[in-house]
């Protein structure tokens, strides 16, 4: 229902933006828009699979987070974002993921998991990190 009020909020707001195709932000425009600071967590990690591989596995893992929606997708540059919100109130943390080749057989994930409201997330963002590296474990092969 939220979602719905915020659709049209922003029909009335920006109609011509509605229904036209965004283009995507250039390299590197995840980075600048990463927020920091004590309710931000961030994680990386290297794994012995081609890049493209690693992308579709992360991104699969994080589609089927409980109160967690793709935001955006891009493939061709192996990133993506996600908002996953609280049980209870619904606020949204802002998760960024990329993907970064290091040679054919081998990539690195960068997850950086941000909330938007307030000033101490309480480990949330951190411990949804490691879960989701903990998922990822186990639909990798060993």
């Amino acid at each position: 229902m939220m979602h719905r009020r915020v659709l049209l909020a922003l029909t009335l707001l920006l109609p011509g933006c509605l229904g036209e195709e965004i283009p995507a932000p250039p390299a590197g425009a995840l980075d600048q828009a990463a927020p920091s600071g004590p309710h931000t967590a961030i994680a990386a990690r290297s794994f012995p699979l081609p890049a493209a591989r690693l992308f579709t596995a992360i991104t699969a893992v994080a589609a089927t987070e409980p109160r967690t929606e793709p935001l955006t997708a891009y493939a061709d540059r192996l990133e993506a974002s996600f908002v996953a919100r609280s049980r209870v109130f619904g606020f949204p943390d802002v998760i960024l993921l990329r993907v970064t080749p290091q040679g054919e057989a081998a990539s690195t994930l960068t997850l950086h998991s941000s909330s938007l409201y307030g000033y101490s997330d309480f480990g949330v963002n951190g411990r949804r990190l490691e879960h989701w590296l903990a998922r990822l474990r186990t639909v990798l092969p060993p």
